[in-house]
């Protein structure tokens, strides 16, 4: 053999050589990528941390945005009490203080906190028309049992509790050292859970109400997260619009859930994520989440390379453009914008002609094929939104609880939760308050449905 041939040939042995340490360097990279976004999926402190921290001097600063009106405590019209304090003489030395003046100081508080008991008299006998026994009544009274069962809790005190519960997620032994500790109540925490549990059957015909509402309107979001029932897997439900918010907890994942909780018939737009479950849904229009979509394209560029991440940068200019040109909708003419709807149209379509020979973008590829005219629906229909943030924020006090719980450990449990953070979330979405909707409700007619107070207002226009 020729020396020349032998030069090249080791020519080539280092070029190949080059090649393979490189590309061993490059695998070590996105293996430890990979190993680290795994290990942050699984992370349960601070799961939801940014990957890089901004440096301190683009730290935003404490307080309200510069230009913001002036802002103080204003001092109160009338007072409760009226403390007045003298100076006799100086504090340090004794000596006699003269030409004072008098400054004015109010101080907010709170009471010393005590439960108050109230007895009632009530009086019952038989009817001397037909015969059957009847009692008087109060509306602040819950109960007119009498001997053992005499002794019953307030409706102030049963809304109080609830608002503990739902608000806080506090469990319902913390409930009952708070109350202890505060108002000197020897509540037990099984007492806590019978008051808990007894309420959610008395509120059980506005979560019906809720229902109703979701099922006639005209937008809807859904989600969903695992949760725990007696140790078994299981899952969180969440349906809801702007008006009303409707929690489920349900073994299944499958798309009967959705169905029953929204009703076969449902004519409104349905938000979601990407799950199979809602491609299952049949007749009912969907939107899917972009927000989810650009997640996933910047949780690509972790472990791809710079080359085959070509195709995710370039739907991840679309999508951002689809959401400017919604957000500006008011600034242009009807014609003028669906003209550049169409575009962004046309230009994804082409972008979903060529295949691509990258796992990753073939996956991304497929998914955007298979809702290709559910992920740009936002941008014709005016009932659609671009995300589903809607359902994921009224998912999260959910999610918290779960952490902090571990789920239920009864099978009356579930239904409980669900019946009680649903008008909970409800009556925040309507800008009402809780308790006192709940101490209303309690207190109200009992031949009136309790979702009547509610209806008014759930009711679609």
């Amino acid at each position: 053999m020729a020396c020349g041939d032998c030069e090249d040939l080791g020519k080539r042995v280092e070029e190949l050589e080059r090649r393979l340490a490189e590309a061993a360097s490059n695998l070590a990279s996105t293996n430890a990528k990979l190993e680290e976004a795994l290990r942050g999926a699984k992370r349960q402190a601070n799961p939801f941390a940014k990957d890089q921290k901004k440096p301190k001097d683009q730290h935003k600063k404490p307080g309200r945005r510069p230009g913001h009106a002036d802002s103080s405590r204003k001092s109160p019209e009338n007072v409760d009490a009226l403390i007045d304090v003298p100076l006799e003489g100086c504090p340090k030395w004794g000596g006699q203080v003269g030409k004072q003046k008098e400054h004015e100081h109010f101080v907010l508080d709170l009471p010393d906190l005590s439960a108050i008991w109230t007895k009632f008299i009530t009086r019952s006998g038989h009817c001397g028309d037909c015969g059957e026994w009847c009692s008087s009544q109060h509306p602040l009274l819950p109960s007119i049992a009498v001997g053992a069962a005499a002794t019953s809790i307030g409706h102030n005190l049963k809304a109080f509790i609830a608002q503990l519960r739902a608000q806080t997620g506090a469990s319902p032994g913390k409930i009952a050292d708070f109350l202890k500790h505060w108002f000197k109540l020897p509540l037990s925490r099984s007492g806590i859970l019978f008051i808990l549990k007894r309420l959610s059957e008395q509120l059980k015909p506005c979560r019906d109400e809720i229902r109703g509402t979701l099922r006639a309107s005209v937008s809807a979001h859904m989600d969903e997260t695992g949760w725990r029932v007696l140790g078994e897997s299981s899952w969180l439900w969440v349906a809801t619009n702007q008006n009303a918010t409707l929690f489920h907890i349900d073994k299944s994942r499958g798309h009967e859930v959705a169905l029953e909780m929204l009703g076969a018939d449902f004519k409104g737009v349905l938000h979601s994520d990407f799950l199979r479950t809602y491609d299952a849904l049949p007749g009912i229009t969907k939107s899917k989440c972009i927000a989810h979509l650009l997640k996933h394209i910047r949780d690509l560029s972790k472990v791809q390379s710079p080359a085959t991440h070509t195709f995710p940068n370039a739907v991840k200019t679309l999508f951002k453009a689809a959401l400017e040109l919604r957000k500006g909708q008011a600034n242009l003419a009807d014609l003028g914008y669906l003209e550049k709807v169409a575009r962004l149209e046309k230009k994804l379509d082409k972008l979903l002609v060529r295949r691509r020979r990258d796992e990753h973008n073939r996956r991304l590829r497929n998914r955007l094929i298979r809702h290709r005219l559910d992920v740009l629906r936002f941008l014709r229909d005016p009932c659609a939104e671009a995300t589903n943030n809607l359902a994921e924020r009224q998912i999260r006090p959910g999610v918290l609880f779960r952490k902090v719980s571990g789920g239920h450990r009864s099978l009356d449990g579930p239904e409980a939760y669900c019946i009680l953070q649903s008008v909970y979330a409800t009556c925040v979405q309507q800008k009402r308050r809780f308790g006192r909707f709940v101490v209303e409700t309690l207190a109200g007619d009992a031949a009136l449905p309790i979702c009547s107070r509610l209806a008014s207002k759930f009711r679609p226009e």
